[in-house]
């Protein structure tokens, strides 16, 4: 039998190692606790940091698409085929230069409708098309117009009606009954309705009527040569393309004079999918205003007859939302002199 003191210090050592043994176990578990989050922790880097990794790299490459559509309105005096070899050519180019490794893609647009249906199934990305088809667009549609044309070192170009300096042709009046030749060039629509729009203001419901012939002639030389020669009244054509002709033969200046000519239309406007990639739109963007400094670019720009692309702003289609407003208005009346007419 133990005495009394010597148990009792035995019974306090007891406690004291269950207590010391039991914080052990804690501290244990601590560690244990925190060596298991760390390694945890390494894990989840280990499986996150290749996927953030990976997301940074594709968000550097953007593997994507450029797909351009072109409207028939776009190719005149052009052949479809070579212009859209050219235009992926380009686009590619510039992509690899960027170290955008993808294909790009260079689409034929039938008509309007075609365009629609492209942007609303997200089959292309970027659109060229005339001002008149782009403001015929439903507002809804979601695009965004970047950038117009110039030519000539002009934003906008003139429709000039031109005659013989000997025919003793000087006004519109006095083509009532000849013949008139007009190019066709991306300033075709527009233009004809330009000139239609002078017909009908003298009291006449259509071109046809008032004219003897319209002949839609193919180049520039097929349009203005006949004039020069004298077989032909007159002829209807943007001022770049004459001033194009003008300086093979400087001829055609002296002999030829301008009868008539219309505000500035500008030939094109450039349209991108709002929803496209941001980063690939800047770059785009940046290419497509600094193509007169790239030799493919150039060689762009000469194929669809232009010096350049600039921003683009609203108030340049002004002139041909005005010119097109009006054409309505007087086509509206023709046909109301086409219905009288019968009746005289």
């Amino acid at each position: 039998m133990m005495p009394g003191g010597t148990h009792s210090r035995q019974i306090g050592m007891m406690k004291i190692n269950e207590k010391c043994t039991a914080e052990k176990a804690g501290l244990d578990a601590l560690a244990h606790n925190s060596i298991w989050r760390r390694a945890m922790a390494l894990l989840l880097l280990g499986i996150f940091l290749p996927c953030l990794s990976a997301s940074a790299q594709d968000a550097a490459t953007v593997p994507d698409s450029l797909r351009i559509g072109i409207t028939s309105s776009m190719f005149k005096d052009v052949d479809i085929n070579d212009a859209l070899v050219a235009t992926k050519v380009w686009a590619e180019a510039l992509l690899k230069k960027k170290g955008y490794k993808f294909a790009a893609q260079a689409i034929f647009l039938k008509d309007k409708v075609q365009v629609l249906e492209a942007v609303t199934n997200k089959s292309v990305d970027m659109v060229a098309l005339q001002p008149s088809e782009y403001l015929e667009l439903p507002a809804g549609l979601r695009i965004e117009p970047v950038f117009e044309s110039a030519v000539r070192g002009r934003i906008g170009e003139n429709c000039l009606l031109l005659v013989h300096r000997q025919s003793g042709i000087s006004t519109i009046e006095d083509l009532r009954g000849k013949t008139i030749f007009q190019s066709t060039s991306p300033y075709s629509s527009i233009c004809g309705a330009w000139l239609e729009d002078l017909v009908v203001e003298r009291g006449v419901a259509t071109s046809e009527d008032y004219f003897k012939r319209v002949i839609n002639a193919g180049k520039p030389s097929q349009t203005i040569l006949p004039v020069f020669f004298h077989t032909a009244d007159s002829c209807l054509v943007a001022r770049g393309l004459f001033e194009t002709m003008v300086e093979l033969n400087p001829q055609l200046k002296a002999d030829l004079t301008v009868m008539a000519t219309s505000p500035p239309f500008v030939s094109s406007v450039i349209f991108m999918r709002t929803d496209y990639k941001p980063l690939l739109k800047k770059i785009v963007t940046e290419s497509m205003l600094s193509l007169q400094t790239d030799p493919q670019g150039e060689q762009i720009l000469n194929l669809y007859k232009i010096d350049k692309f600039v921003p683009f702003e609203e108030s340049l289609l002004d002139n041909t939302r005005d010119e097109l407003v009006k054409h309505e208005r007087l086509k509206h009346t023709a046909r109301t002199m086409a219905k009288e007419q019968p009746a005289r």
